[in-house]
């Protein structure tokens, strides 16, 4: 559901959206009626998450209309590890000369490094670590931790275990620890992403390396996700706009933060003489 200004980018949206979007919407009825959550991998956090941002300059032209274009001068990301705080890292990088490479370029290079580095984790599963404390535990465990089921006779109770981490998680089913798979891809978090900062990038990240993007359209200009598949299929990034759901500034955002450890870290020496 979009609206359009004129009557005449509504007939186009039309034309193209009855092409391309081939969806059926499937009501529910008297002997199906109940909508039940089956997915409970989702509840698991995410082993990796990217935040990133894009800063530009106003660059004057005189060929057209526009007084001037935005042109990424920087960009910089934190990669933020849920399990292992000393995997957390940032990079940033800044476009000093004409010939060096554009922000967008080294972005997705960057990504690139960080699948190879997140897939090593994914490709080499860690065994699981089972204390005797834990044992008494899945031997009194009667509901399974993933769907709050009971077990009963017919159902098999299995120890179920992070595959990064090597943690125990709790007793389960059989069927519901085969389903309950570790996420294979990276959430990359933009604020504002389809309004300005995808128009940035997303051409690199199409063409800058091998495998396929999948895009959620609001129009032809405007996408509120998008994912990147890597090119064997075993990694993706998954692009999200946090302007979505906190339609505040950043720097409004960024006032309720009660500490700032990384940006202390990385910019200390600013930090002290701002101060």
């Amino acid at each position: 559901m979009h609206y359009f200004h004129t009557s005449d980018k509504l007939a186009s949206h039309e034309e193209d959206c009855s092409k391309i979007n081939k969806c059926k919407v499937l009501l529910p009825d008297e002997k199906n009626n109940k909508l039940t959550f089956t997915n409970y991998s989702k509840k698991e956090w995410v082993p990796f998450v990217i935040y990133g941002d894009f800063e530009c300059v106003l660059k004057p032209v005189t060929e057209s209309r526009a007084y001037s274009v935005h042109e990424a001068f920087s960009c910089g990301l934190y990669l933020k590890c849920n399990f292992d705080d000393d995997l957390s890292e940032y990079r940033c990088y800044r476009k000093v000369n004409d010939n060096d490479m554009s922000p967008s370029e080294w972005f997705a290079q960057n990504l690139q490094d960080i699948a190879d580095k997140v897939l090593l984790f994914f490709d080499n599963p860690k065994p699981m670590r089972f204390t005797s404390v834990e044992k008494v535990k899945f031997e009194k465990a009667k509901i399974c931790h993933i769907c709050k089921r009971g077990f009963t006779k017919k159902d098999n109770k299995v120890r179920d275990h992070s595959h990064v981490t090597g943690e125990y998680r709790g007793a389960a089913h059989s069927k519901c620890n085969i389903n309950y798979r570790d996420v294979r891809f990276v959430p990359v978090i933009f604020h504002n992403l389809s309004g300005y900062d995808s128009h940035l990038f997303i051409r690199e990240i199409a063409t800058g390396f091998h495998g396929r993007v999948w895009v959620l359209p609001q129009t032809k200009e405007r996408y509120i996700s998008f994912v990147k598949f890597m090119e064997d299929k075993r990694l993706s990034f998954r692009f999200i706009d946090s302007f979505k759901f906190m339609a505040s500034s950043l720097d409004k955002l960024a006032s309720y933060l009660k500490q700032q450890p990384t940006l202390r870290k990385v910019f200390c020496k600013d930090y002290v003489m701002h101060k």
